[in-house]
């Protein structure tokens, strides 16, 4: 009998404490249904802020983009508003000083028909020196009156050959300097804005003939 009774007081004890362990499970097992609610909470909270870091960084872009543009606008703006103003005082000065230009040039003809051959060698290499000068502030003034207009390019399938030779008849080059023109055969037609190629290659070849005062030879 007190076998049974120390056996009954043991089994009392062992089902005592499986229902502490029991209800200790329970209490861990929310405590990690807690913990993973927190941990999903987190993450929930971290994936918020990483589309919110995106969202401001997209929006930093945006911006930076706007501010560009407007700055290209505003420079754009300002360079149209100068070259306005440009073209306002180039067509005063191509009006004004084209002019008496013009009166020089038909004076400087008239005396060379008028005396021809007998005109004294001095004075007609001070008449061609003028005849030079006149021309040298002609394209200066038409330089300018370009560089002021603005226009699209307007691009035409051409031969560069052939700009290079029209530009080399269009430039005033003087009888000291030689030139040599070794155009390649057989080139492919290019698609360009003529007159603005043309006054490219009659901007170096007037630089070319600007660093040779003394003649020499343009190749």
């Amino acid at each position: 009998r007190l076998k049974a009774q120390t056996l009954a007081a043991t089994a009392k004890e062992k089902e005592d404490i499986r229902k502490k362990l029991a209800v200790t499970a329970e209490e861990l097992r929310l405590k990690a249904e807690a913990l993973a609610d927190t941990a999903k909470d987190k993450e929930s909270i971290r994936l918020k802020l990483e589309v919110t870091a995106k969202e401001k960084e997209d929006v930093r872009i945006k911006l930076a983009v706007t501010a560009e543009k407007l700055k290209e606008s505003q420079d754009e703006l300002a360079r149209k508003e100068k070259l306005a103003v440009i073209g306002k005082l180039a067509g005063i000065m191509g009006h004004e000083i084209r002019n008496p230009l013009g009166v020089i040039r038909n004076s400087i003809y008239f005396l060379t028909m008028k005396f021809g051959e007998s005109t004294d060698e001095k004075v007609k290499r001070h008449m061609d020196i003028m005849q030079a000068e006149i021309d040298g502030c002609d394209k200066i003034i038409s330089d300018v009156l370009d560089f002021a207009r603005i226009r699209p390019p307007a691009f035409t399938e051409t031969e560069i050959n052939s700009v290079v030779e029209t530009s080399l008849s269009k430039a005033n080059i003087p009888k000291t300097i030689k030139v040599e023109a070794n155009l390649g055969k057989s080139l492919p037609k290019i698609n360009i804005d003529i007159a603005q190629i043309q006054q490219v290659f009659l901007n170096i070849i007037s630089n070319a003939i600007e660093a040779m005062p003394k003649g020499g030879e343009l190749r």
